[in-house]
């Protein structure tokens, strides 16, 4: 019996022509997984639609678009202290949001125009420095005025219409016509027409008792604009 030969095994080197063809085995390629938005957001770019080939998520639902939100919450935290910044900051927004987008847009633009809606009531409903010191001067003025006997007295004597009086006990004849301008101070604050209206009421009403002929006239020209025109 002839014996089995055993199967020869030749172990071939790799040829120049299979390094140059399969230089570098394949590779797998690898998914990364964009992170969520921070949770404080300190600057932020916005530069509108971004995609990539590598993406898998939708635009509609770009991860890259929702800072835009960030910015506005912090906006409306910034209304309740400060809301003359936080409208600043809202009209620098305006570019960054459309009503025409995807709905992250769309819903972003609505959230901006509600706030900036609302903080711009606000603002207008906040007093200025201005009013807020002509009340203060009004109230120390009143407290002054009862508890001090003098200047209740010397108030009284310079706003009683003793011109008026004298026009009538003059030994000549009256006057045809008296006529007197109103001019507001600041302690009137910014709206002075109705309480100059109702000093012409009062001083009308007593001329006409002692039989005067009175014209009272409201100027409402600042002080630092008046001139002979206003008059």
């Amino acid at each position: 019996m002839r014996g089995r030969r055993n199967p020869i095994s030749i172990s071939i080197p790799p040829s120049d022509l299979n390094r140059v063809i399969f230089s570098d085995p394949p590779k797998t390629s690898t998914w990364v997984t964009s992170p969520l938005p921070p949770t404080l957001l300190d600057d932020v770019t916005f530069t509108g639609n971004t995609s990539t080939s590598t993406s898998t998520s939708s635009p509609e639902t770009s991860p890259s678009k929702w800072p835009i939100f960030k910015v506005l919450i912090k906006c409306a935290r910034l209304s309740e202290t400060d809301p003359e910044n936080a409208i600043k900051s809202l009209i620098q927004l305006r570019d960054l949001v459309s009503q025409h987008g995807d709905p992250i847009e769309r819903g972003a633009y609505y959230f901006h125009e509600a706030l900036y809606n609302t903080v711009s009531i606000s603002a207008k409903k906040t007093p200025t420095i201005y009013d807020t010191a002509s009340e203060e001067f009004n109230l120390l003025y009143k407290v002054l005025n009862d508890a001090c006997p003098y200047s209740k007295f010397s108030h009284l004597i310079a706003n009683q219409a003793t011109l008026l009086q004298a026009f009538t006990t003059r030994p000549v004849e009256k006057p045809k016509v008296i006529r007197i301008s109103g001019i507001p101070t600041s302690v009137l604050g910014i709206s002075p027409a109705a309480l100059l209206l109702a000093t012409g009421n009062w001083l009308r009403d007593f001329a006409k008792l002692l039989g005067l002929n009175f014209e009272f006239e409201s100027v409402l020209t600042p002080l630092q604009k008046l001139n002979m025109s206003a008059f």
